[in-house]
């Protein structure tokens, strides 16, 4: 099973992709738990994009999502900048909150909800291959 998503910058767009992986969640069978967290790690996802590295152009990123027996593979794709965001140091959280170092932790939470991914840059795109075990 296969789906594709375009989302851009607009909190509107965002909520629509919401919408519709939700109704892909419960038609493709997923848990709450792994439907909660690859909402979430699209979502931070795209946030630094449109936060920190899209240009005025604004182009979409484009998701696809395709699902085995045993593994969903989410594949994102933007625009911007050659960037890997998984590559970014994670934060120290056993420091307590007011010591921290502000923002890593959405990118942190994407690390430790996927089981393996992969990052190219391929025709001014980076592309992140995302793999998510499934029970």
């Amino acid at each position: 099973m296969k789906a594709h998503f375009l989302i851009d910058s607009t909190d509107k767009s965002f909520e629509e992709f919401r919408s519709q992986f939700e109704q892909l969640a419960a038609t493709w069978g997923l848990t709450s738990k792994t439907g909660y967290q690859v909402r979430l790690i699209v979502e931070e996802l795209w946030t630094n994009f449109y936060k920190y590295a899209s240009t005025g152009t604004q182009k979409p990123i484009e998701i696809s999502m395709f699902q085995s027996e045993s593994e969903l593979v989410i594949v994102y794709q933007d625009s911007g900048p050659a960037f890997n965001p998984l590559e970014v140091e994670p934060p120290d959280v056993s420091l307590p909150v007011e010591k921290r170092q502000p923002g890593g932790v959405g990118l942190h939470l994407v690390r430790n909800y996927i089981d393996s991914y992969t990052y190219a840059r391929e025709e001014n795109k980076n592309i992140l291959n995302l793999k998510k075990e499934i029970t």
